[in-house]
């Protein structure tokens, strides 16, 4: 059985190398990367914690597992400081992590 597809295939040539052309005429500006100094004196206001969550680029997320009571402990922080589970754990273990550790690892540029 042969899976059909909802896309029309009449593709014109003409359209494709008008459309390489005005790409390869127009290229897409790099921005600058900044260093890390650059990064810092930025927002010198902030926390390091924040600082370093502002630079970089994001990277994969880590799953944080708990049991049921642990569970009902980090809602009842959730409501009692009106945050979101995420915003409260990252409060929470970005600054003690960046205390211990952060001047060990450079900010990302």
């Amino acid at each position: 059985m042969t899976k059909i597809s909802r896309r029309s295939r009449d593709i014109d040539p003409k359209a494709v190398e008008q459309f390489a052309g005005a790409a390869a005429e127009n290229p897409t500006p790099v921005p600058e990367q900044s260093t890390p100094t650059e990064v810092t004196l930025a927002r010198p206001d902030l926390p390091m914690h924040r600082q370093r969550a502002k630079t970089g680029t994001k990277g994969p997320g880590t799953s944080f597992r708990y049991n049921k009571s642990q569970g009902r402990l980090l809602d009842y922080a959730v409501e009692m400081e009106d945050m979101k589970k995420q915003e409260l754990l990252e409060s929470l273990v970005w600054p003690i992590l960046e205390e211990k550790y952060g001047d060990q690892v450079p900010l990302d540029g």
